[in-house]
């Protein structure tokens, strides 16, 4: 693990989800982009309707705690982008050149249902990402990690780095690690892979 991108909305729960990120960062000796996208369609429809309305500067909010990591881990590599445009694209764009091999996020952001897990956001990116996405649960607040449930549409992948963060995890933290399979139908499985083992914890590559 080597660079973990981590969207800020500026919510209680993004301000857990950085300090999840900065707990795994250091352990893993990797860095952090802290991200916050915004539109201006959106502004302007808060703006007008009084709806979601915050008073919170994003760069001010950022730098706020980014100045604080600093303080109390000069070592830890950080930085901030703002960047005006939809959340999904941008963050895949990111991703791409930063060649980040994490994402972790809050599961809810401002302002979301709180009956559901995933908030809106959290869900696209879960679902567009190429690579694994840690989503921190609403009012968790980091001690250790003791249980992953990892998600997966399939549990077969062509390239075995795509599971190296939740490789190191499992190495850095030894958590309880369960396999949540949500395809209703298992694909077939291409000519070189590699399969997860939720019982071992390794990657396996398998060959048909």
């Amino acid at each position: 693990m080597k660079h973990i991108i981590v969207p800020v909305d500026l919510s209680k729960n993004s301000k857990e989800a950085l300090r999840y990120a900065v707990h795994v960062a250091r352990a893993a000796n990797a860095e952090i982009t802290v991200v916050h996208c915004y539109s201006l369609l959106l502004k302007a429809v808060i703006y007008t309707t009084k709806k979601g309305y915050t008073e919170k500067d994003a760069e001010k909010w950022i730098q706020k705690r980014l100045t604080k990591i600093r303080l109390k881990h000069p070592e830890q590599k950080i930085d901030s982008k703002i960047i005006q445009g939809d959340v999904v694209d941008s963050l895949r764009r990111l991703v791409e050149v930063t060649h980040a091999d994490l994402v972790i996020m809050g599961c809810q952001g401002a302002g979301e249902n709180l009956e559901t897990f995933l908030g809106s956001t959290s869900g696209a990116i879960v679902k567009t990402t190429n690579i694994p996405v840690l989503v921190v649960p609403p009012r968790f607040k980091f001690n250790g990690i003791n249980r992953v449930v990892f998600a997966v549409k399939n549990p077969f992948v062509r390239d075995q780095r795509t599971l190296d963060p939740i490789l190191d995890i499992k190495s850095i933290f030894n958590p309880h690690v369960q396999m949540l399979h949500l395809g209703e139908d298992q694909p077939p499985a291409p000519d070189q892979n590699y399969q997860y083992s939720p019982v071992d914890q390794r990657c396996d590559p398998i060959r048909q």
